[in-house]
């Protein structure tokens, strides 16, 4: 390494990252790839982040590398112990640089102490009250119903430090409706080591995951800054970013909807799937409602999501459902489709309003037991309250 790139600022519980940082551009950069040359790694409250020597003016890359370098995860056999990673068998599939790179990933992961941040963080691991989990699992996230299993901190951490490969689909010229079934011919393109990824912080406003076909990369935008790095992980709402990245967000101006159903004398039950794209990727090119489908009980719709501005847009789709399958007049379909908009969003308020409820429940059952609440209690219920607030604005509930 030269002398003249810059090094993470050494403290307490970040010495060490730098040299291993140092190492591992240094392998990247040996076998054809790119770090950006003001790439750092910085801690805030026990959290550690990508971050740029000065603001970034334009958009960036932070790194890539092709397809020589990337380690495949799923051909590993993993576990967690403390604070470390652990490989229990797979190695022999990996080249030499390959071995090289993940031993300096698995020195981050345990420097960093991202299982940890993973266990405190994300609800399916962090979570430990049953009648929060189940109403969770109810909300569009059926994992919650089991109890967590010893490795899921592993596996998420794995997921998160993957590609999706986008990569792949781009280097195809596939269009969005296509990827799906290139994904599934070619898995090769998933589940490839990128080191740094989750050092990366999710913003609206952030570089889209797009990376250079034929490249595993991390793009950031120009919101880039000295303190953090920024990627957008797609067109996902609050409850997303919290139950699949561990994340407490300010910013998403979406709120999809949970599952929920509402009575309609014209159609039936109008029931609402916990059903949009789950990975960013595919988040990036959602409708507002998608999924039209008859059942025996009236209609059920894949996902409906609030945005603002897109009230009207919905109305006028639900319109069109009430004349197609409620058999509506067009005069007569607006003002029913706006009684469903406010059944749905009714719906949503109250499924939030419960699960604060039972958070303040779990909240009481960690005192009662001598013990303070974790602090997932308050991110479920700091994240619950936005969302209903974010509806409310956008949906004038």
């Amino acid at each position: 390494m030269s002398a003249d790139r810059p090094r993470v600022p050494a403290s307490a519980s970040s010495l060490g990252v730098g040299e291993t940082l140092s190492e591992l551009r240094q392998v990247i950069e040996d076998a054809g790839g790119f770090v950006s040359p003001d790439l750092v790694v910085r801690e805030r409250r026990g959290e550690f982040f990508c971050a740029l020597a000065a603001d970034a003016l334009h958009p960036r890359l932070l790194l890539s590398y092709e397809e020589v370098l990337a380690v495949p995860l799923r051909q590993i056999t993993w576990s967690a112990s403390g604070a470390t990673l652990v490989v229990e068998s797979g190695l022999e599939c990996l080249s030499t640089v390959q071995r090289h790179l993940l031993d300096l990933w698995l020195e981050l992961v345990t420097q960093t102490d991202k299982l940890a941040s993973v266990r405190r963080n994300v609800p399916s691991v962090a979570l430990a009250h049953a009648p929060t989990r189940t109403h969770l699992a109810a909300g569009g996230y059926p994992d919650l119903a089991e109890a967590p299993d010893p490795d899921d901190a592993a596996q998420i951490l794995l997921g998160w430090h993957s590609s999706g490969g986008r990569q792949q689909w781009l280097a195809a010229g596939s269009s969005t409706q296509s990827e799906v079934g290139i994904a599934r011919r070619r898995p090769e393109a998933r589940w490839r080591l990128i080191p740094l990824k989750s050092f990366v912080n999710h913003h609206p406003d952030g570089a889209p995951q797009v990376p250079i076909p034929g490249q595993f990369a991390v793009v950031t935008s120009p919101i880039s800054n000295e303190v953090e790095t920024f990627e957008n992980y797609g067109d996902l709402d609050a409850l997303h970013l919290l139950m699949r990245f561990g994340y407490v967000d300010s910013t998403a101006r979406v709120v999809h909807s949970v599952p929920v159903e509402v009575a309609s004398p014209h159609l039936g039950t109008l029931a609402i799937g916990r059903n949009p794209p789950r990975t960013p990727r595919q988040a990036l090119s959602m409708n507002e409602l998608a999924g039209i489908r008859r059942t025996e009980a009236g209609v059920l719709l894949g996902y409906l999501s609030a945005r603002p501005g897109n009230r009207a847009t919905v109305v006028a789709l639900l319109a069109m459902l009430l004349q197609s399958a409620g058999g509506l007049r067009p005069g007569e379909a607006p003002r029913a489709a706006e009684q469903l908009v406010d059944d749905i969003a009714a719906a949503n308020l109250r499924y939030y309003l419960e699960l604060e409820a039972l958070v303040d429940q779990a909240d009481q059952t960690s005192l009662a037991a001598g013990e303070s609440p974790p602090p997932i209690h308050d991110a479920v219920r700091q994240v619950s309250m936005r969302q209903r607030q974010r509806l409310s604005a956008m949906w004038g509930t």
